[in-house]
This record gives structure tokens, sequence and C-alpha cells, in this order.
């Protein structure tokens, strides 16, 4: 009995000092544990999750958990061998592990268990409104090991989490009302991501019979386009009112004397005189005319010397009567300083389409005669002339506004000293 003593007091030391890849396992209360991981939208990403403690194990059911907007499951993988026959499912936002072995298992302290496979950031705008960032934990209630006597072993947690290399801000624009926004030029039809501290301007389109009336959330005023810093993710509402202006107006009648003025809207078409009506101004009579489309001088038009008279295709909502608290701004004046004369203007019809157009359109005259020339301009929303065209006279022409900003374009046909204009809205 001696000798066996002996051979074992020196034989266990030269066992473990020989062995170095021997396992060895913690005799404390075991744990399990997810790493912390920075990643790039898109990507995979690969959580291994470790244990220490897990020496004749029976039963192990884990249970975990993220923010689903951050990342998707796509798997679990890399299972330990010692874990052989280990279950797995994805519901409910939950991975569910569970496995059993009734002779017991042991994996070394600091190994791997197994590895999660996820995906983050697939979708941006829900990603960068979480954070860009979710933690990765164990739903502690649910989670838990036993011996293969079923027998509890204490179990404690050590949670991860994933987060993004970059920090990314949301931009929420609403709208009230009848119109538009557009961001950077670009129509707005969804949350907007972008990089922390990038600038954007946004700006408005507001349709027919309504105007743009104020901003209201990150910024507010009336003033477009507004610049916005995306220090935070942060909420824009658009307000738009219903202008008052009627589609189509017609005037006629109208005798305007010495120091008497007018001003006359329409979203669309303004008719002046016509049908055996008049319109006249006399020496010191003004008339302003702003129309969204249209404006046609039709027989019986005057102006006497000394008179004045001027016509705007409006190009945003100044009108001639803005509402309370709007100073109306500068017009595209495509047709001012009409001399004192008779206006006689049987104005070239023509059709555009598509409208809107996202690429090439087309003009299309209604009359055209063999042997002339027409002057097509293209006007954007500021005024500035963006196409001009003299071209051999035809019945349709095609043109292209894809390199320029979504918005409101007007439309100039020249014939003859003729002239007509239409607007276009390019997407």
């Amino acid at each position: 009995m001696r000798k066996g003593v002996f051979f074992l007091i020196v034989a266990l030391p030269a066992l473990f000092t020989l062995s170095s890849t021997t396992p060895i396992f913690s005799q404390t209360a075991a744990s399990v544990s997810i790493p912390d991981h920075i990643s790039s939208p898109g990507s995979v990403v690969i959580l291994p999750v470790t244990g220490t403690g897990m020496q004749d194990i029976g039963t192990l059911q884990l249970y975990i958990t993220f923010n689903n907007d951050v990342l998707e499951y796509l798997n679990v993988e890399n299972i330990h061998p010692n874990l052989n026959g280990l279950l797995f499912n994805f519901s409910e936002g939950i991975v569910k592990l569970s496995w059993f072995n009734i002779s017991g298992s042991s994996v070394p302290d600091g190994h791997k268990l197994f590895d999660l496979r996820l995906s983050f950031c697939n979708d941006l705008v829900k990603c960068a409104q979480s954070g860009s960032a979710t933690p990765v934990y164990f739903i502690q209630d649910r989670s838990f090991i036993t011996d293969p006597a079923y027998n509890n072993i204490p179990l404690s947690f050590n949670e991860g989490s994933v987060g993004s290399d970059v920090t990314y801000r949301t931009l929420t624009v609403s709208v009230e009302g009848d119109g538009q926004a557009t961001v950077n030029g670009v129509l707005y039809v969804e949350p907007v991501v972008v990089v922390d501290g990038a600038e954007l301007l946004l700006d408005v389109i507001a349709a027919d019979g309504w105007l743009f009336d104020r901003w209201t959330g990150a910024i507010t005023g009336s003033t477009t386009p507004q610049g916005i810093l995306m220090d935070s993710n942060k909420e824009v509402g658009a307000v738009f009112i219903s202008s008052g202006i009627p589609d189509n107006l017609e005037v006629s009648g109208v005798n305007l004397a010495e120091g008497e003025s007018g001003c006359y809207n329409a979203l669309e078409t303004i008719t002046v005189a016509g049908a055996g009506t008049e319109f006249v101004v006399q020496s010191q009579g003004s008339a302003t005319f702003k129309a969204g489309r249209n404006i046609l001088f039709l027989p019986g038009t005057r102006v006497e010397p000394g008179g004045y008279l001027k016509a705007y295709i409006v190009t945003d909502e100044e009108y001639c009567q803005p509402l309370a608290d709007k100073q109306e701004g500068p017009v595209a004046d495509i047709v001012t300083a009409i001399e004192p004369r008779e206006i006689i203007s049987n104005m070239p019809s023509f059709k555009v389409y598509p409208n809107p157009a996202s690429g090439i359109f087309y003009i299309e005259l209604e009359e055209a005669v063999d042997g002339g020339h027409v002057l097509i301009e293209i006007f954007n929303a500021t005024g500035s002339s963006v196409i001009r065209q003299e071209l051999p006279l035809e019945r349709q022409y095609a043109f292209s506004l894809e390199n320029q900003n979504p918005g409101i374009y007007f439309i100039r046909v020249i014939q003859n000293g003729k002239m007509s204009v239409e607007r276009l809205i390019k997407r």
C-alpha cells in the first residue's frame, strides 16, 4: 500500500505537468458570456458564446435575444463537439437552444460553446432609428444548466453588444396638406439616413391650389429651402394650406384709369378680354397678371401710351395676395414691359407629356406649318433658363431634364412672335 500511495503522489503532478493541453475545469459556479462587437452596416457578425464551469453538465438551456431592427438572425454554427446534438431555433425574436445528455459532458473553461451568426443593419433606416446598436443578452429566468441528475448549477451571465463603426442619423419628414418635400433636391418618400454631422437641404413643392405655410419640428419658420444639421435623429413637418386662388380666371370689362391698378391671379390660366369684350389700361394705370401656366391676351386687350401691364408665370406661391405674415418675393419674369399697343395674342398651343416626368418628355405642337422655326425655352423654379433651343418647325420634340433637380419647370414656346407657356413637374 505504501508503494501505491507513493506512486500516486509522484505520478499525478507528472501527469498534469507533461500534458499541458489537459482540460482544467472551474470548480465555481458556471457562467456564459457574449462579447461586444463593432461592425459595419450590411455585414455578417459572428458572436462566439463561451462558458466556464461547464463540468459534468447534463442539461443546457439558453435563451438569447437582441433588437431585431438592428440584428437579423442567420444561424447557430461551430457547436463544441462535447455539445453534440444541441437543438436550436429562432422565433419571436429569440434564439432558443437546448441540449441534454444523461451521461453528462464537459466543456473546458473559456472554450466556445457555439457561434451566433447574425446580419447587422440590413435595414439602415430602422437600424439608425434604434441608434445603430443593440445589446445581445440572455433571458436569465429561462436560461439554466443542470448536472446529469437534474440538480441546478448556479449560472451567471455576461452580456454583449453589437454596434456600428459609424454613427447614423435619421430624418423623418411629414406633410400636412397637399404638397411634397424634397431632401437635397430629391422627392422625400421615406426616412433619410445619413452619417452623423451631415447637412441636408429641405425644400417643398406645393400642389395646385395650395401654398407652403411653415416648417414644424426640428426646423421652424417659412423660409425655403432650409438647411438642417443631422447631429441627432430629427423629425420635420411641412405644412401646406389652401391658396384660395382660382384654377382659371377670365378678366374682361375692365378699364383702369390714371392712378388705378389691378392684379389678377390664377393657378392655371388667365384669359383677358376676347369675345367682343375689352380690357383697357389707360395712361398711368397699371395691371399685373400672375398665373401658373398660361396668360392669354385676346383681341380687346389694350394698353394706352403711358399705361403699364406686366404678366408673370408664377414659379411658387408669390401671387397677388400673399397670405398674412408672408412677403411677396421675386417671380420669374417671363413676360414683362409690354409696349403700349393693342395686344392680340392667338398663342400657339402645345402639349407636354408625360407630366410629371422623370426622364425624357415630349412637346407636341397642335399646329405646325412647314418652313418655319420655333423657339423653345425651359425655366427652373428660380426663373433661370436651363434649356434654350431654336429649332425647325416640327410636330413633336423630345427633351430631357435628367441632369436637373426635381421640381417645377416652365416651358415657353415662341412661334411667329406668339408665345405660350406650360408647366412641367420633374420627379
